[in-house]
């Protein structure tokens, strides 16, 4: 599970359901919901975020992970691909939580 809260600037966000990974299909739940700071998302399990060219600024998020994850899903639509990603943290004292990874521009990536 994820939570996702807006700092700064605006993001858009929708959840999806898995439906099948061959062929990968998901399906939309409800539909997309522009947040600007203080929106809180979530709980999510299946989720993209976006900052549209159109908003026309840069975004920050903060995620909250309810256990720790050692790797996450990359869904990529386009190519009806689905990519497992190792993830790491920094140790207790450093900075305390997990090292970002940016998503590419373009078309919105989901995240498990």
């Amino acid at each position: 599970m994820c939570w996702a809260r807006v700092e700064q600037g605006r993001l858009r966000f929708t959840n999806y359901r898995e439906e099948s990974r061959a062929p990968l299909r998901v399906l939309t739940v409800g539909g997309a919901v522009e947040g600007g700071p203080g929106y809180l998302d979530g709980p999510a399990d299946l989720h993209a975020i976006e900052n549209p060219t159109e908003f026309g600024a840069d975004a920050v998020s903060l995620h909250v992970y309810s256990r720790p994850y050692e790797e996450c899903d990359i869904y990529d639509l386009d190519a009806g691909l689905v990519r497992r990603v190792q993830l790491r943290y920094d140790p207790p004292g450093v900075d305390g939580g997990l090292v970002a990874r940016s998503c590419p521009a373009g078309p919105p990536t989901i995240l498990l």
